[in-house]
């Protein structure tokens, strides 16, 4: 694989993590149709590139703390030549309940140590239909819906709908000092092959609001749709997350004969 020769350096220091973190926000897994029906705990190891290049890994980590309540977290750090230069990492925090519809957040936390670290607490007031932001430089309160997400618990609960109805779905999430709408697009299904294994896959792409930047995820039903490819691209850079290491779900039988050629050549 060639480096890249411009006179931009191959990694910005911060901007690969922060990117990554984007991607680690996608990455939440779903069991089964109900979010009561979720193991106890579970967790899952991705390989972070750019383009081509390894730069580190990102892990998830899921638990039920409680009868109604999950606790789910995700640690994104370089490695190699990569941790020489960036000496930064992220960890990211999402905790709240279990209920019939899916999920409802109560805390969020982001963490960014090293060169321009950083820290943010969204604080979700539900009596009060409030979510109260506590970053270091500002603090803001909003008002919410009763169906608001935080950024992480979003993609747990497209995971969660997707296995009750394969189809197109929005969310509003409490990202930054706002509320966004998060809408996701089922474009089509591809057979993808990871370092954990070959899956055959729906695509799904983050409906973006600029043309400057797209998420693509490839999520597989075999795994109760968990994603098993990550890909962000934005200002000409390309990160991608694949599946490496799973504990906690048994994959499911394939049901497409040329996916179980491909994972019988293995």
């Amino acid at each position: 694989m060639a480096f890249d020769r411009s006179p931009r350096p191959c990694w910005r220091p911060t901007q690969w993590l922060r990117k990554a973190s984007g991607l680690a926000a996608a990455l939440l897994l779903l069991f089964s149709a109900s979010a009561a029906a979720f193991p106890q705990a579970f967790a899952v190891r991705y390989e972070v590139t750019y383009s081509g290049l390894t730069l580190g890994e990102a892990h998830v980590d899921y638990r039920q703390i409680g009868a109604d309540r999950y606790r789910y977290s995700s640690h994104i750090r370089p490695l190699g030549l990569a941790a020489m230069l960036l000496r930064s990492e992220i960890t990211e925090l999402s905790e709240g309940r279990i209920v019939d519809s899916g999920f409802r957040p109560h805390r969020y936390e982001y963490r960014r140590t090293g060169r321009n670290s950083r820290e943010t607490d969204l604080i979700f007031d539900w009596e009060q239909r409030k979510v109260i932001n506590n970053a270091a430089d500002a603090v803001w309160k909003e008002r919410i819906p009763d169906d608001v997400l935080d950024r992480m618990v979003s993609q747990l609960q497209l995971m969660h709908d997707l296995a009750v109805a394969e189809e197109d779905l929005s969310y509003p999430i409490a990202d930054g000092n706002r509320i966004k709408r998060y809408t996701l697009r089922i474009v089509g299904q591809e057979i993808v092959r990871t370092p954990y294994g070959d899956f055959e896959t729906l695509k799904i792409i983050r409906v973006a609001d600029s043309d400057k930047r797209s998420t693509t995820f490839w999520c597989a039903p075999a795994l109760n749709y968990l994603p098993v490819r990550v890909e962000h691209q934005e200002k000409g850079d390309n990160f991608t997350m694949h599946l490496r290491d799973l504990e906690g779900l048994s994959p499911k039988a394939p049901s497409d004969p040329q996916l179980t050629k491909l994972q019988a050549q293995r």
